[in-house]
């Protein structure tokens, strides 16, 4: 029987080792365990708001397809009725879904559509900038909704859906 050769024992042991890192050891997978645990209700917050947020933005882009191509009505018209249009259903799917909150609502709405016209003037004038410095315009509207979601899920859940102290105590 013939030995094996150096290399072969290295492509072996190679792919063992390969084979090896792609299976968790337990404690790795008690470490995720945990880690998930922790943070569920964040991620399950944050999925949500990525859900609720992208139909929004969807059903704003049809609203605004069919007032300019459908009906003929001016762009600028058209953009604020459908962003109106996509904040109020985002603001609603959020208020039961996602933050799960039933106090306050006016004050709510008021801060909801507040963040919402903020980060419609962050998104253009990043857009702006984008133009100015010459970037591609499809990455820089991309990137754009990222940065633009993360700040509005992080002022909407700290300032528009925050628990009150009554609930807290609950």
């Amino acid at each position: 029987m013939k030995t094996p050769t150096p290399l072969l024992i290295c492509f072996k042991q190679g792919i063992s080792n390969r084979q090896q890192n792609i299976y968790f050891t337990k404690e790795k997978q008690q470490m995720i365990k945990k880690i998930f645990k922790r943070y569920r209700h964040l991620i399950r917050e944050m999925f949500l708001y990525g859900i609720i947020g992208s139909t929004s933005a969807g059903i704003d882009t049809l609203v605004f397809s069919f007032l300019v191509f459908e009906l003929g009505v001016f762009s600028v018209v058209a953009n604020c009725i459908s962003v109106v249009i996509g904040i109020s259903i985002s603001f609603t799917l959020n208020l039961n879904f996602t933050f799960k909150v039933k106090d306050k609502i006016v004050r709510r709405g008021i801060s909801f559509f507040s963040v919402g016209l903020f980060g419609l003037s962050l998104s253009s004038g990043l857009i702006a900038l984008g133009e100015y410095l010459d970037w591609n315009i499809l990455y820089t509207k991309i990137s754009t909704i990222f940065i633009v979601a993360l700040i509005q899920y992080l002022l909407n859940k700290f300032i528009s859906f925050r628990k009150t102290k009554l609930m807290e105590t609950e």
